[in-house]
């Protein structure tokens, strides 16, 4: 669900997870797709996500009590611009931005999006 295919476009892991959840008990099994999604998390390892504040990010680990606030690498700032190098943020830790605000997942978004390349990203 979450790479290309000749008859569907990738989509993105939380959409995915979406989809597999609606499915329950009519599609797939209850239990297996409930237990699918406590060990995946709402945003699975590989979702670019953005932030509250407008930074965009690549999930790279879900917590295990905290799924809503997994650990991410920075990609791009408030003003969707590549970052010069990379940093790490974990939502599970950092509970506020630099201007005292809440700092949560805003939404998860669609592969590609802003010009994020995925793939891209573990051959740099």
């Amino acid at each position: 669900m979450t790479n290309p295919r000749p008859h569907a476009e990738a989509r993105a892991p939380h959409d995915a997870v979406m989809e597999l959840y609606e499915g329950r008990d009519t599609l797939y099994q209850s239990e297996l797709v409930e237990q699918f999604i406590q060990t995946c998390g709402i945003y699975p390892a590989g979702s670019l996500v953005e932030l509250s504040d407008g930074r965009v990010g690549v999930v790279t680990e879900v917590h295990a009590l905290k799924r809503l606030r997994p650990s991410l690498m920075l990609l791009l700032d408030e003003g969707k611009q590549r970052l010069p190098d990379f940093h790490s943020l974990d939502l599970g830790v950092t509970l506020e931005d630099v201007h005292g605000r809440p700092l949560n997942v805003k939404c998860s978004l669609s592969p590609g999006s802003y010009g994020v390349d995925n793939f891209e990203l573990f051959l740099d």
